[in-house]
């Protein structure tokens, strides 16, 4: 069994591991937080080396990327120079490619336009592959680096504006402390400060780090597509309670959670049994081509229908994938035919939104006889009262087929 665990300057609360077989190698994967200790980070990464097959840097970038320029960081170039003998990885090297992906996921796959679309792009450096995708795609993008990072009201639109500032402030930012920048350790567990409520009321789409959006995250975000990277239960939990309408992570669900990018190019690392910086980015492709990598999509709809003072559902939320065979069973009268009825469009919820794919065709057999003709016989509404009806590429006498 291959071994891969992702040592994190997150909080130790968000600790998980999963077992998954990928490309018929058996995987255990692990998430160790230390809770904004960067000793304790490079003291368990010195346990680590030379005992398992890769290791992930979770909560911490060794490079951030702003057009063509690279610039590192200089926590993340201690943690990286802890191992000498297990390859370490930031997750930087995939994450270009993956979210890139993930873009074009929303657009051919989910069906979202994302021309014009108004999005809040709360951090950049570590996601430019993302962003870069966002505004190619023709995406209104307001950057919120200095907003999320820095703590400043300077929004910044247009890549070149984004680059520039890069090239002026980075090299010296670079060299602070990694907590300066970015919540860590046990502030990543506490509520919400909100701030600049504007910029994510604007904003249909808020996009980049799940922890640099959520700190100042107001109490409501009704109807908003979150596109972000990890996230536990309990994210889920909290987002659904902010009323968001769509969530989308940019890594797929390993036990039931989704694991950070670093994680990710771990397992590509372990699988490839290359250096980091041998690994190239049509060996990413590649991998992701045959692991069939794609996003995890969770839908919020909070559906609710009620006749009278009868509640036949509420906060009803479920998505059905593409090519799925699902049954709804209950009782008469639990509501089965009114929930197909609202995803025919004739009946409306009473709270929430049922959305239906831009590719779906519906096809639906009523059992209601309201709109039947009392004078008509079975024949006649199934035959049309033909002697012949076609089936398929057939024809066949109607009363052989009835």
């Amino acid at each position: 069994m291959k071994k891969v665990v992702s040592v994190s300057l997150g909080s130790s609360s968000r600790d998980h591991h999963a077992e998954v077989d990928l490309l018929g190698e058996r995987f255990a994967i692990s998430r160790v937080g230390t809770d904004g200790s960067i000793d304790k980070a490079i003291a368990r990464i010195k346990e680590l080396d030379g005992t398992v097959d890769a290791i992930g840097l979770g909560g911490i970038d060794v490079y951030l990327y702003a057009g063509k320029e690279r610039y590192a960081l200089r926590d993340g170039l201690r943690l990286l120079a802890a191992a000498t003998q297990t390859p370490v990885v930031d997750g930087s090297g995939l994450k270009n490619t993956l979210e890139r992906s993930a873009i074009a996921f929303m657009q051919e796959s989910l069906g979202i336009e994302l021309r014009g679309k108004r999005v809040l792009m709360v951090s950049a450096l570590d996601r430019f592959g993302m962003a870069q995708a966002l505004v190619q795609a023709g995406a209104d993008v307001v950057f919120g680096d200095f907003i999320f990072a820095l703590d400043l009201d300077r929004p910044v639109r247009g890549l070149d504006e984004f680059e520039e500032m890069a090239r002026k402030y980075l090299p010296d930012a670079c060299k602070l402390p990694f907590q300066f920048f970015y919540p860590t350790g046990k502030k990543q567990d506490r509520a919400p400060q909100p701030k600049y409520p504007e910029y994510y009321d604007d904003a249909e789409i808020i996009a980049g780090d799940y922890h640099f959006m959520r700190q100042f995250m107001p109490e409501r975000l009704d109807g908003k597509t979150i596109l972000t990277n990890t996230v536990t239960a309990s994210d889920v939990d909290f987002l659904r309670g902010h009323g968001i309408a769509r969530l989308v992570t940019t890594t797929p669900d390993f036990g039931g959670r989704s694991f950070g990018t670093n994680v990710v190019e771990a397992a590509m690392i372990a699988l490839l049994g290359k250096r980091w910086a041998e690994v190239t980015e049509d060996d990413y492709r590649r991998l992701m081509r045959e692991l069939d990598l794609k996003p995890r999509v969770i839908e919020f709809s909070g559906v609710r229908k009620a006749y009278g003072e009868r509640l036949l559902m509420d906060d009803v939320n479920f998505r059905i994938p593409a090519g799925a065979i699902v049954g709804i069973i209950g009782p008469n009268g639990a509501g089965k035919t009114t929930l197909f009825r609202m995803f025919a469009g004739s009946e409306k919820p009473d709270a929430g939104e049922i959305s239906i794919g831009p590719t779906v065709k519906l096809g639906i057999v009523d059992q209601s006889r309201e709109a039947l003709d009392d004078k008509a016989t079975v024949f006649d509404y199934v035959c049309g009262g033909l002697d012949l009806i076609e089936v398929g590429k057939f024809s066949m006498p109607s009363r052989a087929y009835l």
